[in-house]
């Protein structure tokens, strides 16, 4: 009855006082059921108005699934790579491994730097990353919209070409 999807709240707590740990009170700015908040529902981004659009799924023709959600009018987009090689993954004398190769994956690729890397993404304003986790690695970079063929081709070059360097 109670761990359903729409009785989940979050809220946002305000510490009084000075903020030393010594004393005072919490106040409740704020809270939202969670589906509002996550946009499921009810208003997208908190903007009291245009509900958020259901997140779309499709295949694509080598098989890899893409699941999307449209927001009109924003200018930024957020985009994560996720494979199927977590810590799961790994034999226990290769503990670590996962989470190793995947950060080495910003250091640079066959074509590029690892100064080059943050050049180019630096110069779009752009932000890339990557980690393991216990399931899957992660490659998730966030961009203009204008500028997401560029940032999917580096991001296709990281994951087929990552240069590996020994340091």
């Amino acid at each position: 009855e109670y761990l359903r999807p729409e009785s989940r709240t979050v809220g946002w707590l305000e510490p009084d006082g000075d903020g030393n740990g010594s004393g005072g009170s919490v106040t409740v700015v704020a809270f939202a059921p969670l589906p509002r908040f996550w946009g499921i529902g009810g208003p997208a981004d908190g903007d009291g108005g245009t509900p958020a659009r259901p997140f779309e799924r499709a295949e694509l023709g080598n098989g890899v699934g893409v699941l999307g959600q449209a927001r009109p009018g924003e200018p930024s987009v957020a985009v994560r790579i996720r494979v199927e090689a977590g810590a799961m993954s790994e034999a226990p004398e290769q503990a670590g491994l996962a989470t190793l190769t995947a950060r080495t994956l910003i250091k640079g690729t066959s074509r590029r730097t690892a100064s080059e890397v943050n050049e180019f993404t630096d110069g779009l304003g752009s932000s890339i990353s990557a980690d393991a986790g216990r399931f899957a690695a992660e490659l998730s970079f966030r961009c203009l919209a204008e500028d997401l063929p560029a940032m999917l081709d580096l991001a296709g070059e990281m994951l087929r070409e990552p240069s590996l360097p020994d340091d």
